[in-house]
């Protein structure tokens, strides 16, 4: 694939604050990517970090058990579903579903989650139907096995990213990365193999986060990053570089969620902001080995994959392919506020449209029907219900932390720094 030149501003001014905007999206890596089709070939075997794991209490889910009912809603007429080891729990007013077959409607501005009388400010999804999520509220980190019904603590809530096991809601990973030199993380790398109930610190995998993990009889695959990729297939001890994308500053990582890990999609940026989209062959998961180049872009950009379904969001629009990234439909209808209507990696960037922070950093597919997507970025989310062709806007314009769809109780849950709200999948 031809690199893109990147477009310069001609206008006084627009050149530092075009600086600035790269210095804000785009990472200072080394070790570019080659821009054909063919496989690099390393030069020298990965090498391996010895780490020693350290055992650290977590709070078992024993200690706190909310269960949560909408804002503004009437009471559940049934019993709460509840983890199974947990005690009896403590009644909060907050915005989540009932426990009843039919949820009731939610307020026309959403309904606030809270859990034990504190906001959410970080949502993660734990599995496709969203009976498992995990949440950040106060300093506590809280799961759910019943669609949000009611929230159980599993350990502090300071830790980084979290990444939950693509086949296996029991196994997450946490950690941060230092990012190309630019510093390291103040996160420890940490693994639980309970649901969160306790945690495990390895010391020796500082500046990783996990991107994606899986869990088989044989080994406890994760894929990371610091600068590059890295992959590790004992749960995060010991990890080796990825040849063909060391130096690369990589932001994301998907797989084919119907069929898992017989491939992999990355989005990775080069140190002059050529973002590229990469399909990789992961038949031999500690191995992955260059495919092909699917798409570039300015920056960085959001992912996701399912039943055939590829979704791009970039900086200056959306992608959605049926074709495993051959041919793509790109639309930024209904996120002309959000996006550049110019794409920065060939042309300048129309001075009214000059904001450092037009990002989308969240993309998820609803399993249960691939029309419907939600993105999130820095100026919100947006609800697509036709396979990405338009975009709404759905809630208020704060940068989005996470979204996490349950599709167990028609719900899905959208965070930000201030808190998290709640909306059907339909957006009403």
């Amino acid at each position: 694939m031809r690199r893109g030149r990147r477009g310069s501003l001609t206008q006084p001014g627009k050149t530092a604050l075009f600086a600035a905007i790269l210095m804000v999206l785009i990472a200072a890596c080394s070790s570019p990517l080659t821009d054909n089709n063919e496989d690099p070939t390393p030069t020298s075997p990965p090498a391996t970090v010895p780490s020693t794991p350290t055992a650290v209490p977590g709070s078992t889910a024993t200690s706190t058990t909310v269960t949560v009912t909408p804002a503004g809603s009437a009471s559940p007429t049934g019993a709460a579903a509840t983890p199974t080891d947990t005690t009896a729990p403590e009644t909060r007013t907050a915005g989540t579903s009932t426990p009843t077959a039919t949820t009731e409607p939610l307020p026309e501005s959403g309904a606030e989650l809270l859990i034990d009388g504190q906001a959410v400010t970080r949502i993660v999804q734990g599995s496709d139907t969203g009976r498992t999520m995990f949440a950040v509220a106060g300093d506590k980190l809280w799961r759910t096995n019943d669609g949000g019904r009611s929230w159980a603590a599993a350990g502090e809530g300071n830790i980084g990213p979290l990444v939950v096991a693509l086949n296996d809601e029991d196994t997450i990973y946490s950690g941060d990365r230092g990012g190309c030199g630019r510093g390291f993380s103040f996160f420890e790398f940490r693994r639980s193999t309970d649901a969160g109930r306790t945690w495990e610190v390895v010391e020796d995998s500082l500046d990783i986060q996990p991107l994606l993990a899986y869990e088989s009889s044989d080994s406890s695959l994760v894929y990371g990053t610091n600068c590059g990729l890295s992959v590790s297939t004992d749960g995060g001890s010991t990890w080796s570089l990825v040849p063909d994308l060391n130096g690369e500053d990589l932001f994301a990582i998907a797989t084919e969620r119907s069929d898992p890990m017989a491939q992999i999609i990355v989005v990775s940026a080069t140190e002059g902001g050529t973002g590229r989209l990469f399909l990789m062959d992961t038949s031999n998961p500690a191995q992955p080995l260059f495919v092909d180049a699917l798409a570039q872009f300015w920056g960085d950009a959001a992912i996701d994959w399912t039943e055939g379904r590829m979704v791009l969001a970039n900086a200056h629009r959306v992608g959605v392919s049926d074709d495993g990234g051959e041919t793509w439909s790109w639309s930024r209808s209904g996120l002309e506020d959000v996006t550049y209507s110019a794409d920065p990696l060939f042309e300048p960037i129309p001075e009214a449209e000059l904001d450092p922070y037009r990002r989308l950093t969240e993309v998820v597919i609803d399993p249960t029907n691939r029309d419907r997507i939600w993105l999130g970025g820095s100026h919100g989310a947006f609800l697509s219900v036709d396979g990405g062709q338009t975009w709404t806007r759905v809630g208020a314009d704060a940068e989005v932390t996470g979204i996490a769809i349950a599709a167990l109780t028609d719900r899905v849950l959208i965070s930000t720094e201030s808190g998290t709200r709640l909306w059907s999948l339909d957006g009403d």
